[in-house]
């Protein structure tokens, strides 16, 4: 794929053209050089005066000044740098329109941004000389040399310290272990002997390095999806002797030969064999049908534990219970989250920070699978209890859990985790704690599994979630929920994509209902 530079292999029908991804090129090489316009110009100079001192080609010419030991590759340096950037951005087809894709189209950049660069500091150093040489013209050469030698070296000087200034907070990875505790906190999670199934590139990369190079959860095989949907599959197969493969490689279901296997069938020839459990992590590359109408995934920390569906309905399976799969969940989560604390005194999740790592790194992507994975626990926490309908002091917890957890999310991550379906489900999880009998003036204090600092803050000041976490004894209780659960579904009713959730008009419904009543009885419900 890096080699024929077209890294994308979905539809790039709609993908930026090359004149555009040049211009986006220009524009980086701005905010690289610090937002200041006079570098661009510079380069540009620079460019200029070694290719006319490439042609040129004199013993001695004030073009040349500075630059005689490049005039014999000058020309050669700007030809290759503008056919990279004309022949790279034609070939190039990743979706800019994404952080992350953007972000991996940008390292690209890394080898011309040297040679504009390079570029600037030749159109610098003749600048100078040129305009001294006009100032000084008059003045004896020892004194017009170190006086261009000075402007050099403070501008260089004053060049550095600005880079410095602007950017060694953000290039400072002295304390970026985020990918470690990333690896270490999926493969603690698993148990012993699992089967993983991976198709992300950081999860893959990250996992495989603590099992082949520090010896880390060797007992666990780790398979890449995508590496397994290549016919040449078929000469790794032998790596693995404990696994079944029924066919060459990991095809389509709608495949037209009948050599490959499709995951479905995969996991029929290994389900059995495997009684430690099958796990995946990341999407499967094709469509299954058959895959999704026998097995169902249940959230386990941060992947997905692969279980046969009969099994599951038949209510005999450990986790198909609102409260076995709470406490079997929170094992995974109490390993994971271990490794992404900071200091206690820090109070902070230890997950990468938004303003050294934005949407175009890698680290990010951490982030975003912890609050979705914390995400699909407890929403399927919610479900499960809701399905089952006990009135039971479980029960309780079992809400109590998952809305504290969907709260914590907002907390942590509203930018991306408020979703329609995200604030729905916390208006479920609300309604239904409100019409617990058991729910009086006390609410269970619940695992601290995120470590949040709950002593601190007083009530009325503390967020959703530490009001959750914390629990105990209060005489609203229930006007609180009352009013959370109000807020929720207000927010889902009033946000872009609501209306395409199936049950929007059901939700809008009781809403409207309810508060009607309350505007009639008087009641404090949505109310501040």
């Amino acid at each position: 794929d890096y080699g024929t530079l077209r890294l994308y292999s979905g539809n790039d029908d709609g993908s930026e053209g090359a004149w555009e991804r040049i211009g986006l090129y220009a524009q980086d090489f701005i905010v690289a050089s610090g937002n200041n316009l006079f570098v661009p110009v510079f380069s540009v100079v620079g460019m200029g005066v070694m290719l006319i001192t490439a042609v040129r080609r004199p013993a001695r010419s004030s073009l040349a000044s500075g630059s005689t030991a490049l005039s014999g590759v000058g020309g050669v340096l700007v030809v290759s740098h503008v056919c990279y950037l004309v022949v790279f951005h034609s070939l190039a087809n990743l979706p800019l329109s994404n952080p992350l894709l953007f972000g991996i189209h940008k390292r690209f950049w890394l080898h011309p941004h040297i040679l504009s660069f390079l570029f600037t500091g030749v159109g610098i150093n003749y600048t100078l000389h040129s305009v001294t040489d006009l100032l000084f013209k008059h003045t004896p050469t020892i004194i017009s040399n170190r006086v261009k030698t000075g402007l050099v070296v403070t501008f260089a000087l004053i060049s550095l310290a600005n880079s410095y200034w602007r950017h060694f907070r953000v290039s400072d990875q002295s304390d970026n272990n985020y990918f470690h505790n990333y690896a270490k906190g999926i493969l603690e999670a698993l148990p012993t002997g699992a089967l993983f199934f991976i198709n992300y590139d950081q999860q893959w990369t990250s996992v495989r390095y603590f099992q082949q190079c520090e010896d880390v959860r060797t007992d666990i095989t780790s398979i890449n999806l995508s590496m397994m949907s290549y016919p040449w599959w078929k000469t790794k197969k032998v790596l693995y002797p404990h696994i079944t493969f029924p066919g060459t490689h990991y095809t389509n279901s709608n495949r037209d030969d009948n050599t490959g296997f499709t995951f479905y069938q995969l996991l029929e020839s290994n389900y059995h064999s495997h009684p430690e459990g099958i796990f995946v992590g990341g999407r499967l590359n094709y469509p299954d049908a058959e895959y999704n109408a026998n097995y169902i995934e249940i959230p386990h920390g941060m992947t997905r534990r692969i279980v046969k569906r009969n099994q599951y309905d038949s209510s005999n399976h450990p986790l198909s219970k609102h409260d076995s799969f709470r406490r079997e969940s929170l094992r995974p989560w109490r390993v994971i989250s271990r490794y992404h604390q900071r200091p206690s005194e820090q109070r902070s999740n230890g997950l990468p920070p938004l303003d050294m790592y934005p949407p175009e790194t890698w680290e990010w992507t951490i982030t975003r699978e912890f609050f979705d994975h914390l995400i699909a626990r407890a929403s399927h926490l919610l479900d499960l209890t809701t399905r089952q309908q006990q009135n039971t002091k479980h029960a309780v917890t079992s809400l109590v859990e998952a809305a504290a957890w969907m709260e914590y999310a907002l907390d942590n991550d509203a930018e991306k985790s408020a979703t329609p379906a995200l604030m729905k489900n916390l208006g479920i999880a609300y309604m239904n704690l409100v019409r617990q009998p058991h729910v009086t003036r006390r609410l269970p204090a619940i695992d601290n599994v995120f470590d949040i600092d709950l002593d601190s803050a007083d009530f009325r000041s503390s967020s959703n979630s530490v009001i959750l976490f914390r629990g105990g004894e209060r005489a609203d209780w229930k006007a609180w929920a009352s009013q959370r659960w109000s807020e929720c579904w207000k927010e889902f009713l009033e946000m872009d994509g609501a209306r395409k959730d199936e049950s929007y008009r059901q939700v809008k419904k009781i809403y409207n209902q309810v508060m009607k009543s309350a505007r009639s009885s008087g009641p404090a419900v949505g109310r501040g």
